[in-house]
C-alpha cells in the first residue's frame, strides 16, 4: 500500500503549518482505508484571513468519503470555531468493468480491469481492492468502463429466502440443531431470520457452511 500526500498553496510558495497538518490528516484517514491514492491538497482560505487564527487550532475533517474535490475544514481556537476551505486533487488506481454486464452478474477477475486516473470526477464510494470486487454481484446493468462502486455492488447470498436451513444454537455443555425455512436472503456472516419447524422464529449468523448461529438467549 502507498499513500502519499502532497501539498501547495493556492498564492504563495510558503507552506502554511495549517496546510502540512491537514496533508497529515488526510494521509492518516487514506491509509486507514487501504486506498492507494495520491493527494494534491491546495489551501483555498486567503493568507489574511488565516493569520487571525492561533497558533496551533483544532482541526476537524468533514465526514464522508470523498476522495477529491472542494471540502470545508472545521478549526478551533478555545470556543471559537471557522470553516476554511480546501481542494483536494486525487489519482489512483480503481476498478471498471472490462464488458458490458446484466444485473445480477457474479463477477470475476475476467469481468474487471484497473484505470488508474485523476478521482475528482468520479463518484464516491470507489474500490480499490481486488478482494471487494471479485465475486461479488452488481445489482444493474452496467456498461463497459463504468467505475465500480460499492453502491452497485452487493456479497453473494449465502442462504436465500425460502431455503432449508440448519439452525445451530451452542452453549456451556450443550449444542442443538434444529431445521427451519430461512425468511430473509443474507451474506456469509450477516444476520437471517429462521421459521423453525416447530413454528418458532429466531435470527442468527450464517456461517461459512450456510448454517444459523443462534444466540442461546433466543
Amino acid at each position: 500500500m502507498i499513500v502519499n500526500t502532497m501539498i501547495s498553496h493556492a498564492k504563495t510558495p510558503v507552506i502554511n503549518p495549517l496546510t502540512i497538518r491537514i496533508a497529515g490528516m488526510l494521509n492518516t484517514a487514506s491509509s486507514a482505508s487501504g486506498n492507494n491514492i495520491v493527494q494534491h491538497v491546495t489551501l483555498l482560505t486567503p493568507p489574511e484571513q488565516l493569520a487571525t487564527l492561533c497558533e496551533k487550532p483544532d482541526i476537524t475533517l468533514p465526514a464522508g468519503n470523498r476522495l477529491a474535490g472542494k471540502r470545508s475544514v472545521a478549526v478551533r481556537c478555545g470556543e471559537k470555531k471557522r470553516f476554511i476551505q480546501i481542494h483536494i486533487a486525487a489519482e489512483g488506481s480503481y476498478w471498471v468493468t472490462s464488458r458490458p454486464l446484466k444485473k445480477g452478474h457474479v463477477l470475476t477477475s475476467e469481468d474487471i480491469r484497473p484505470r488508474r486516473g485523476s478521482l475528482e470526477h468520479l463518484p464516491s464510494g470507489l474500490l480499490f481492492s481486488t478482494n471487494a470486487v471479485t465475486g461479488a454481484v452488481i445489482t444493474r446493468n452496467m456498461q463497459s468502463g463504468q467505475p465500480l462502486t460499492e453502491n452497485v455492488l452487493r456479497k453473494r447470498w449465502k442462504v436465500v429466502s425460502g431455503a432449508k436451513v440448519d439452525a445451530i444454537t451452542t452453549g456451556e455443555g450443550f449444542r442443538i440443531r434444529a431445521q427451519g425455512k430461512a425468511l430473509d436472503n443474507a451474506t456469509q456472516h450477516g444476520t437471517l431470520r429462521v421459521r423453525l419447524n416447530s413454528g418458532k422464529i429466531v435470527a442468527g449468523k450464517v456461517n461459512e457452511n450456510g448454517d444459523v448461529l443462534i444466540n442461546p438467549v433466543n
